[in-house]
Formats: C-alpha cells, structure tokens, sequence
C-alpha cells in the first residue's frame, strides 16, 4: 500500500513538475547544461535506489534474515550493488557538489529540486512500509523480522539524509511539493491504519471469526497507523502546517483533507445505513458485500476527524474566496452522491421487471440508492443553500465569482461527458440484440447500468444546466471600459514586491478596482492572498502602497513615506 501511494504522489509532482518546468521554459530553448543535469540526476537516483537495495539486503543478513531462494546470485548482487555501485555515487555527489560551488544557480534547477524531492519521498514512503512489516510480524505474530529491519535502517537513512539537504539548499517555497506530497502520503497511510485498526477492534469484540489468526490483522493495522502517522507528523505537524497559507497549501487542505474526509466519512455512513436497511427491510440472505458493518462505522467516524480537522485550519469568516470554495466543493461532492441515488433507483425499476432475481434483488438495490439520496442530498442542500443566500444577496459578485462557474461547468460538462458515454454503450447493446432479433427483458437489464448512469447525469444537467442560465440573466451585464488615465485616477496604485502572482493580481484587482504592479523578486517567499487583502483594506485607499513579502510576513507602506525615508 505504501508503495502505490508512493506512485500516486511522485505521479502529482510529476504533474506538478511539467507545469512548473512549461511555464519556466517559455521563451527558452533547450541547452546542454539542461540534458547534462537530467542525466546527473537521473542516474544518481538510479544509483541511489541499487545502493540502497543492495546495502539493504546485506543488513538484513547480518540480522539473520535469509531471502527463501538463497542463492549465491543474490548474495553476489547484494554485495555488488554495495561495492561497485557505492564509489559511483559517490563520485556523482563529488560532481555535483562542485558544479554547486562553482555555479550556485545550479541549486534553483527544477531537476535538482526533483530529484531530491522524489528521493526524500521514496525513502520516507519505504521506512513507512518496512516499519509496517516489522510491526505486523512483532505484534501481530509475535516473530522478529531481520528482513523488515534491515531495510528500515536504511531507508530511513536515506530520507534523513535527503530531508537534511533539502532543509539546507532549498528554499521555503521550493521545498512546498515535498513537504505537502510527504504530508500526502502519511495522512493516507494513518487514516488507512486507523480504519483497519478501529474496524479490527470491534470485530474482535463482538466475537467475530477472524480467519488469520486474531492478532495479524491488528498487528498490520496499528503498523500502518503507527507508519503513517509518524510520517503525518514530521511533514505536517512540524512542518507543512507552519507554512505560509497560499494556492498550494489551500489546494491540499481542500483537496486531501476536507474532500478526502467528506468522501470516506460518506462511504462509511451510506455503506452502514445501507446495510442496517437491508438487514432490516431488504433480503439479506444474498447481501454479500466487502463493506462490512465495522469497516463502515470506522470510515465514518475516521472520515469525519478528518473533515473537521482540516475544515478548522480554513479560515473562519465566511463570504471570503476560500470559503466560498469550501461551500461549493462540498455541495459538489453532495449533489454527485444524490444523483448517484437517483441513478440506482432506476437500476432498482429495471431489476424489478427483468429476470435479475439470479443474481441481484431489486429490494436492495433500491435500499442503497435510497440511503445515497439520504446521506448525500441534506450535505447539498445545506452548504448549497448558503450559496444562494449569498447570491441572492450580493449577485455582482456572487453570479461572477470564479468558484461558482468552475463549480457549474464542471459538474455540467462531467454529467454531459458520462451520459454520452452511456447513451453511446446501452444503444451499442440494444444495436446488438436488434440485429440477432434477441431484443427481450434480458436486453433492458444488460442495460440497467448505462440507464442508472443515464439518469444521474442528466439529474445533474437539469438542474444545474437551468442555474447557469438564471445565473447568465440575472448577472450585471459588463459595461465597457477604456485604458485608465493613471494621472487622473482617485484609487492609489498598489506595487508588491515578492514572487510573480498573476493570479493575486487579479484577485487584488476586481476587489479594489486599483492598478497593480509587480517588482518581482525572488526572495523565496509565496503571497498570503488573505493577508495581502487585510493589509490593503487597513489603508487609505487614495495611498500608494508597497507591499513586500518577507520571510516573517508582509510589510506595508504608502510609497510617500518611503520617499520621504529617502
């Protein structure tokens, strides 16, 4: 698991890394020096991951731990990789600390930050899964496990090592990825422990026959929290969460943490109700599901620490940007589980009229569409209905907002896309039969699944297909403008000297209707658009003003101070 988490985040910075590298190379060719780090880099990871490997294995032996095809072969590999591969990366290190000493430029190249990066990162997402190892076979069978420790020992000098040299050579903005992609991976692996943990506790209380033996299934969850959270710890406790509040920082928040909790508190909870229904109403003689009953307790209650926690780090006040993007990212998740529901219910008609009782009961098809309207449509409708009060009563810019068009288009052109990928496969279906003459009941239900996918998307279209059209009539229609007389204007200009932030600019911009300006500086610091915002409102707003970002926060004043300074 830690491994495939690991991809996952080295595949966002991956993504991450392409933009970044785009926007910096418009305008530039290709050179030399570029192909020549890319291959410093890249071999020196490859290295890396042989020495380490193979030093691993070694370890372990001397702990008395054996592979279970002991061969000479991998004895000579250990041994090889460790004693050919090691004087090579040390040379590669040689070379590059002095091509640092000689350029320091050299430390500012996305590849250099890259490979550090995904080093960290690999050895901090490997200490994870060995110690996950070490522990399930200490607590859970009672065994000790020299394999598991020797290859702790050295990832986790690995990522101490790389964590050192990133904290030394980048600077804040630049160590971002690694600190919020390593905050990724731990929450992920805690909160996976925590559920296995809990769910495994209560099956354990209420005597239920666990098939491996009753302390194995504990033993690897408390190892995966116990992992995962040491990593949450050191990238988000002591590190991440004293980071400047910025794009990045907001996007993790949101995303990971109050769309990842939301998402699994509401699987848990549609999956419990749904079962204590069936139990109750349905048939549940057939009801097979992987989802049991304390796996869903767990997800809900885990699921919903989370969402609380990272709900509390956003910034309290409401009918601010970022709250308005909470408000819609949570309607969104609420309103896709409603129509889901509404999906499975015709899925529910369909198996009731066609021969599915072999395989499917219609009963309990009906309950889990039932519960998903349940659980998902009050979540809509609460954080919805506070968007439209504020529409309602500020539409200028409520209607024009950017949050409320991406949150529109989005979820439109998302339900567009899945009803004509549907239409398109249930008419391939009916084409099919039609042409065998086999058109009957068992064709409808061969289509149920496109048909309950049918109604869900468009669920969402009519709706909110009808709210952008409302919201394109009642917005204010835009006036025409004309270049500003800079000499005549009232509102003093603002000038911020830090990092190129267009995207502040124009925040900055459409809520002052004052000219801003950039001094671009590199001075490794990111804007906090919230503090920006305060800092202008608590100036005249005839003033010109400079705002520059510094390592302990933003310094303002009226560019007539500053003059008369000089």
């Amino acid at each position: 698991m830690s491994i495939t988490i690991l991809l996952l985040a080295l595949l966002v910075g991956a993504i991450g890394f392409i933009v970044v590298a785009a926007r910096r190379m418009q305008g530039q060719s290709l050179t030399g020096q570029m192909f020549r780090r890319a291959f410093q880099y890249m071999l020196l990871y490859a290295m890396l991951l042989v020495v380490a490997n193979g030093a691993a294995a070694l370890l372990a032996r001397a702990f008395g731990s054996t592979p279970d095809f002991d061969e000479p072969l991998l004895f000579a590999q250990s041994v090889t990789a460790v004693v050919i591969g090691l004087p090579i990366t040390a040379l590669l290190i040689w070379w590059i600390v002095r091509a640092h000493r000689k350029e320091p430029e050299e430390r500012e190249s996305l590849i250099f930050q890259a490979y550090l990066t995904t080093s960290a990162l690999t050895g901090a997402a490997m200490t994870a899964a060995k110690l996950t190892e070490g522990l399930t076979s200490a607590l859970g069978s009672q065994i000790f496990d020299g394999d598991a420790l020797g290859h702790l020992i050295m990832w986790l000098i690995v990522w101490v090592v790389h964590w050192r040299v990133i904290r030394r050579t980048l600077g804040q903005t630049n160590a971002v990825a690694h600190l919020l992609l390593g905050s990724t991976i731990g929450l992920v692996l805690a909160a996976g422990g925590l559920i296995d943990l809990l769910a495994t506790s209560l099956e354990m209380l209420t005597g239920t026959q666990i098939l491996v033996g009753s302390f194995v299934p504990l033993g690897s969850a408390a190892g995966l929290f116990v992992s995962g959270a040491l990593l949450w710890i050191v990238y988000w406790l002591i590190s991440a969460s004293k980071l400047p509040r910025g794009t990045t920082w907001h996007a993790y928040v949101l995303l990971l943490g109050v769309a990842g909790g939301l998402l699994t508190g509401l699987v848990g909870a549609q999956a419990l109700l749904w079962r204590g229904l069936v139990n109750l109403l349905g048939d549940p003689m057939p009801f097979v599901t992987w989802f049991e009953w304390p796996q869903a307790l767990a997800a809900l209650i885990i699921g919903a620490m989370i969402w609380w926690y990272h709900r509390d780090l956003l910034d309290a006040a409401t009918h601010t940007p970022l709250h308005r993007v909470y408000q819609y990212l949570v309607s969104g998740i609420g309103a896709i589980a409603a129509a889901a529901g509404v999906g499975l219910l015709v899925v529910a008609l369909v198996d009731s009229i066609t021969p599915a009782q072999l395989s499917h009961e219609p009963i309990n098809t009906l309950l889990g569409g039932l519960t998903l309207i349940i659980v998902g449509a009050p979540l809509w409708w609460s954080h919805w209905r506070l968007v439209q009060r504020a529409a309602a009563e500020d539409p200028g810019v409520e209607l024009t907002a950017t949050p409320r068009r991406i949150y529109l288009i989005v979820l439109v052109g998302a339900a567009v896309i899945t009803v004509v990928i549907a239409l398109i496969a249930a008419v391939a279906a009916l084409m099919a039969d039609a042409i065998e003459n086999q058109l009957s009941l068992t064709t409808l239900y061969d289509v149920r699944t496109e048909l309950g996918y049918l109604t869900a998307g468009l669920t969402i279209i009519a709706y909110h297909a009808a709210v952008l059209r409302q919201d394109s009539r009642n917005a204010p229609a835009k006036t025409e403008t004309t270049t500003p007389d800079v000499s005549s204007t009232k509102a003093g200009r603002l000038i911020l000297v830090g990092p190129l932030d267009p995207t502040l600019a124009t925040t900055v911009h459409k809520r002052f209707d004052r000219p801003v300006e950039f001094l671009a500086s590199n001075t490794g610091e990111t804007w906090n658009a919230d503090a920006v915002l305060a800092q202008i409102e608590a100036h005249n707003a005839d003033d010109d003003l400079l705002i520059i970002a510094r390592e302990q926060g933003l310094e303002t004043r009226p560019i007539s101070e500053v003059r008369n300074l000089q």
